[in-house]
């Protein structure tokens, strides 16, 4: 059975966290992942994709409007749905991009503790086949 975390959390439950051989603390608690965690928080708070797909869907819904109401004329409003859906798909691709940004720090993060691990001599295949 794995060992759970020592951490008590914010509610004053213990937390119920796994933690890994030879560590006292889950990755959420464990002190030796605090930067890495500030790090994580810092860039969760730049993000303003959903600001943006909130305005979007907005405006969207606006311009549907005034094409059933003929405020808008249909080609106008095709043109404007082009420019949304090109917006759209870059907020996509920016999404994305961060996305494979993050694994490529956790996975990089995976291989120092295999390494450290290894040089303790605690022999282990790494969980992607390296």
């Amino acid at each position: 059975m794995a060992a759970k975390c020592a951490a008590i959390t914010l509610g004053g439950a213990p937390c119920k966290g796994l933690v890994r051989p030879g560590n006292d603390y889950c990755p959420a608690h464990d002190p030796g992942r605090q930067e890495a965690r500030r790090r994580a928080a810092s860039r969760a708070g730049r993000s303003k994709p959903g600001r943006e797909l909130t305005e979007a869907k907005r405006d969207i819904l606006d311009v549907i409007k005034g094409v059933r109401e003929e405020s808008i004329e249909r080609p106008v409003g095709a043109v404007v749905f082009q420019g949304y859906n090109t917006f759209l798909k870059a907020l996509d691709v920016e999404r994305r991009w961060r996305e494979n940004e993050e694994l490529g720090r956790e996975l990089e993060e995976l291989r120092e503790l295999v390494e450290r691990d290894a040089g303790r001599g605690e022999a282990r295949r790494a969980p992607w086949g390296a």
